[in-house]
């Protein structure tokens, strides 16, 4: 990843800024992570593209039926969830994606080829449910995030991105 290239989404002023409680979350999150930038000397791409891809999914899933159909949005206590997952994986991680999920959950998703893809469906509890495909090998789980990554995840992304 070429980073001189990259938009800097910490420095970045925002085109739009809005006033309801989740608004307040994301830029309280984006000033945390500015700050945490500054304090220290190794800062994580993984999650400067992760933040930006996020502020943009909670643009687009804002809304009731945001799907066309009976789509839930995504809440600020599934958004405090998801930075705090985020900011928890390890810096050597592959970006992932950030996909909004009809009951309000937002998957986490690493997908290296067809049959390589490791999800982990993030919501407003501690309960981080999981699911790897590696070719034919299929496994899932349900692990509890206190704020540490647990190792199970951690395994799921390696298993893929190898």
């Amino acid at each position: 990843m070429n980073l001189d290239s990259t938009i800097d989404v910490l420095e970045a002023k925002p085109s739009a800024e809005g006033f309801s409680e989740d608004s307040a979350f994301l830029r309280e999150r984006f000033a945390e992570a500015r700050e945490a930038r500054e304090i220290s000397r190794y800062w994580n791409a993984t999650l400067d593209e992760a933040l930006e891809n996020l502020a943009e999914l909670k643009q687009e899933c804002a809304k009731p039926a945001w799907d066309g159909c009976d789509a839930q949005p995504i809440d600020g206590k599934t958004l405090e969830q998801l930075v705090a997952f985020l900011q928890a994986l390890p810096e050597n991680v592959p970006v992932p994606d950030l996909v909004p999920e009809p009951d309000g959950k937002v998957a986490v998703e690493w997908q290296t080829g067809a049959r390589r893809i490791f999800s982990v469906s993030i919501g407003p509890d501690e309960r981080l449910s999981y699911a790897g495909l590696l070719g034919a090998n299929r496994w899932h789980g349900v692990d509890q995030f206190f704020g540490n990554m647990p190792s199970e995840i951690i395994r799921g992304i390696a298993r893929v991105s190898r």
